[in-house]
């Protein structure tokens, strides 16, 4: 076979030769800085480890490069040069020694005059016919490369990688030593905190080593003092002399007088080993980290037990608030859970324990969330445990839990466009007043429509019912529609954006919410102005527009206070009485109604859940309205207004309906 070179040749050898062996490539691998070696060169280059990563560092550039597990990719490029050159170096046809001056189109390869033949019919043409247009080729395919490279030039490509790469380095090491410089803080805070407990440590040990060494110093000096009057007295008793032994009357009484006089009580010790190291929890976001501390038991004692916030769950779980208050200062004891045992006992069941669980407040240092499961309603003993040492017992009432999951649908009464609050008057009569979009309509008792009012001045937000008449809030005021009349009329009152509206079953009195004004506003029964109470703030006693009140049977007013998320009770003269305790997940509070037994029922913000509280503010639960057996009968939205017949029948008003619930006869407690 007859080979020339050429400088494209040359070029290729230079190429395709491994800058560490000097010879070509066999099985040739690339690097991440692109520069390609033979295999066996890079297994011979020495290696680093860091971290459990092993690098090496290329031998032409000296950038590390971590070694794959799978080690370095295959360098097709060198590859595919050497293809190239093979078909390069070739000038006359290898099978016929000639020439290779053909080049056939279909088979793109250069062809002898004698390969010809057996490309016939393939469209082969003398190479120096077709020279310009592979040539043409070439050029393009350069300027290509041109562009490329000038491109990458010119926008400093390589500048910019060696920028970010020496930002990333920069950057891991500032938070290498960030974390030395933590860890060195936190390992220093432990020190700190182990120096101070050893030392804590140190000095109850030492105060009490000290009381128990006076102890025994006393104990040692009463024995030594006893030994000496006992050899004494055995010595004379054994030389048996008469004028002795009547000598020493004297010495017996005192002697006598001396035992009679030493306290036993005293010599017990009044120390005991009864200091724990308690280990608090810490949040992992902490700095000042520290191990616990020592806590006395005996200092327990000074400490008293107090529960807070009754909660129902279901059907028979519950939940409270203890906490461990110091009787002198009214402190918090602050320890870890996971020291605490509590439990509960029926009083009337002394030997049955019911084990509750114990959970850290987040939110309040020293208050702890018990949860357990009770059977019945009654009184109970809370016992509470810190170690080995036993808190005095503190009684706790369960609440009562009346109707939990047993307000059940039986009727559902459509025919109303937006209904969203609704009043039941306290007669035999029992009307009902449904507010619609743009009026009231009347229902009686047999839920059969009497009579209609349609409403002009903007949206209307509440209703009131009597016998005679019906009074309506809205933007433009207090509107009075007499049953016989049916024309609505507007009351002189200084009011702004009235909402709900109650009448006092007790005392005829009106009551409505003033939200514009922060306050509630006072009618006698002759529908004439008699006072206000409350004002804007988050005081107690104050609101921030007040939503809807109710009415107990014996006069106390309730009033819901949405945009402060909570609901307050009043006596009849407007004086707050309490806040209600409202639950985490409970969000702002809207219509609000009190059944015959005194139960108060609440309705929230796009929720779908009835709450029930007592009427001194603990929460007993969250209830959907369902349907009975076979009916399907749900709330189309969400709950919105709410009102108890003198059959303790509940209606709640929906986007569509008017919704009759009915309680079960059977009472769980």
């Amino acid at each position: 076979m007859a080979c020339s070179s050429s400088s494209v040749a040359l070029k290729l050898e230079e190429l395709l030769t491994c800058s560490i062996c000097r010879d070509s490539f066999t099985n040739p691998r690339i690097l991440p800085c692109y520069h390609s070696f033979c295999q066996r060169c890079l297994e011979r280059v020495p290696q680093n480890k860091k971290n459990e990563v092993y690098y090496l560092s290329c031998p032409v550039c000296r950038n590390d490069a971590e070694i794959p597990k799978e080690g370095f990719p295959t360098s097709f490029f060198i590859n595919n040069l050497k293809d190239m050159q093979d078909s390069i170096v070739l000038i006359d046809c290898f099978d016929h020694k000639k020439p290779l001056d053909l080049f056939c189109d279909k088979c793109n390869t250069l062809i002898c005059s004698t390969c010809a033949v057996s490309h016939k019919g393939h469209g082969y043409q003398d190479i120096n016919l077709c020279y310009g247009k592979h040539r043409v080729k070439l050029e393009e395919c350069l300027e290509k490369v041109k562009a490329k490279e000038d491109k990458i030039k010119k926008k400093e490509f390589v500048k910019s990688l060696n920028d970010r790469e020496k930002e990333i380095i920069e950057r891991g090491a500032k938070i290498k030593k960030e974390i030395h410089d933590t860890t060195e803080k936190l390992i220093a805070n432990l020190r700190c905190s182990e120096e101070k407990l050893i030392k804590q440590a140190d000095n109850i040990t030492y105060y009490k080593v000290q009381s128990l060494s006076k102890q025994k110093e006393s104990a040692e000096a009463i024995l030594s003092q006893l030994k000496c009057q006992r050899d004494l007295l055995s010595e004379i008793l054994q030389e048996d002399i008469h004028q002795q032994v009547f000598m020493l009357d004297k010495f017996c009484a005192e002697t006598t007088k001396y035992i009679d006089e030493i306290n036993l009580d005293e010599l017990n010790p009044n120390k005991n080993a009864d200091f724990v190291l308690n280990k608090k929890a810490r949040a992992p976001a902490c700095t000042c980290m520290s191990i616990g501390e020592i806590i006395e038991i005996k200092a327990l004692e000074r400490f008293k037990v107090e529960i807070d916030s009754t909660q129902w769950h279901s059907k028979n779980k519950i939940s409270f608030q203890l906490s461990m208050v110091k009787v002198k200062d009214s402190s918090l004891l602050n320890v870890s859970e996971s020291f605490l045992q509590c439990s509960l006992v029926q009083n009337d069941r002394p030997n049955e324990l019911i084990v509750a669980t114990v959970a850290r407040n987040a939110a309040r240092p020293g208050v702890y969330t018990i949860k357990c499961e009770i059977k019945v309603t009654n009184a109970y003993t809370v016992k509470l445990q810190l170690d080995d040492f036993i808190f005095e017992d503190t009684p706790m009432i369960a609440p009562i839990n009346p109707y939990l999951f047993n307000v059940t649908a039986v009727q559902k009464i459509p025919g109303f466009c937006l209904p969203h609050a609704i009043a039941i008057n306290d007669d035999s009569a029992n009307h009902i007043a449904v507010v619609e979009k743009d009026g009231v309509t009347i229902l009686n008792k047999e839920i059969v429509k009497e009579n209609s009012f349609k409403m002009e001045g903007g949206k209307i937000c509440g209703a009131a019912i009597t016998k005679n008449f019906v009074l309506v809030s809205s933007i433009k005021g207090i509107q009075k529609i007499r049953m016989d009349e049916g024309t609505p009329k507007v009351m002189p009152l200084k009011i702004r954006k009235p909402h709900g509206i109650a009448i006092s079953p007790a005392t005829g009195q009106v009551y409505f919410a003033d939200s514009g004004h922060h306050c509630v506003q006072v009618l006698k029964p002759d529908l004439t102005f008699s006072h206000s109470f409350g004002k804007e703030g988050p005081q107690n006693g104050n609101f921030t527009k007040p939503y809807d009140v109710a009415v107990d049977s014996r006069g106390y007013v309730y009033v819901t206070d949405s945009c402060s998320n909570r609901i307050q009770k009043f006596n009849s003269d407007g004086a707050f009485q309490i806040q209600f305790c409202i639950p985490e997940n409970f969000k702002c509070p809207r219509f609000i109604a009190v059944d015959n037994e005194g139960y108060v029922y609440v309705s929230q913000k796009k929720s779908s859940h009835l709450s029930i509280f007592t009427s001194d503010g603990v929460f007993i639960c969250f209830f959907d309205i369902e349907g009975v057996d076979g009916e399907d009968i749900h709330v189309c939205g969400y709950p919105t207004g709410l009102a108890f017949d003198r059959d303790g029948s509940l209606y709640v008003c929906d986007s569509e309906n008017v919704i009759k619930c009915k309680k079960k006869k059977e009472i769980v407690i």
